[in-house]
């Protein structure tokens, strides 16, 4: 393949604003679904001597080179042995705790995990952490982050600012901890640490959702008004979902380590075990 040549197989529709990206191969990702086991490790689909058609910015399809039927003045773009494929998405991180990376105990459980993490939320969050972590996920191809946020104060505001000035889109996720509903009837249901801040700023509100932290930590009605509240802004909802067996025993038998951790903590006195496992338990609860 030679960078130079623009030749192109042409029809006589006129184009308007098409941009053909010839590339060595190119990943689709269609068509690819979950994997597990030895899947994990399976070559993804590809095309060889592909074509990525563009169009006001917007991907219109990819196909073989010679399948492409393009009209008359595309600007071809041949950017030689390379293989293209759609930017990473990270669609659950915690930005805020960054500066947490290699301070929790590993290897022996998830609420052995969590005992370790729980004493560390009292500190503020740290800005050069959470910039480093942004500049690290650009530089290994990631465009889009989902933000999980709302552990520490001003973690909002300032994972958002990084994620800007590495070039990243973000989304983010303001977790609920905890039970009981503070807030008002027919108020967005905004955890405590997210709302001044997005009270006073609108923009940041904008790419911004209510979500919980897991159905054993954060309140059914929370769960609940955050949900509805996506469904009628059309944002996503998002919470923990069957973490860790020692949730399913939780939520199944109301016993084992994480309710010796949680209870009279988190957990309400009168709190007792729906008696469902934890995909059961959330469509219970809608």
């Amino acid at each position: 393949m030679n960078p130079e040549n623009t030749e192109s197989p042409e029809s006589d529709e006129p184009s308007e604003a098409l941009l053909a990206i010839r590339a060595k191969s190119i990943l689709t990702l269609g068509g690819e679904g979950p994997a597990r086991a030895a899947r994990l490790f399976a070559p993804l689909k590809k095309i060889d001597n592909g074509v990525l058609l563009v169009r006001d910015g917007l991907v219109e399809d990819v196909l073989p080179w010679s399948q492409a039927k393009l009209p008359a003045g595309t600007l071809v773009r041949d950017v030689g042995a390379v293989c293209l494929a759609p930017a990473c998405v990270n669609a659950h991180t915690h930005l805020e705790l960054s500066h947490l990376a290699e301070k929790t105990r590993w290897g022996r459980g998830f609420t052995a995990w969590l005992q370790s993490l729980i004493p560390l939320l009292g500190a503020a969050p740290q800005a050069d952490a959470v910039e480093s972590a942004c500049a690290t996920l650009a530089l290994y191809g990631t465009l889009y982050v989902g933000n999980i946020t709302g552990s520490l104060p001003g973690g909002t505001v300032l994972a958002d600012a990084a994620c800007n000035e590495a070039g990243l889109t973000a989304s983010h996720f303001c977790e609920w901890f905890g039970f009981g509903a503070p807030f008002a009837d027919g108020e967005r249901p905004w955890p405590p640490r997210c709302r001044q801040a997005l009270a006073d700023d609108p923009f940041l509100m904008a790419r911004c959702a209510p979500g919980g932290h897991a159905l054993y930590s954060t309140g059914p009605e929370i769960l609940s008004a955050a949900r509805q509240d996506c469904s009628r802004m059309g944002r996503v909802f998002s919470f923990h979902l069957a973490e860790s067996p020692e949730e399913t025993q939780l939520l199944t038998s109301g016993s084992g380590p994480l309710r010796d951790l949680y209870a009279g903590v988190v957990l309400p006195p009168d709190w007792s075990a729906p008696g469902l496992r934890p995909l059961a338990y959330a469509v219970k609860l809608g």
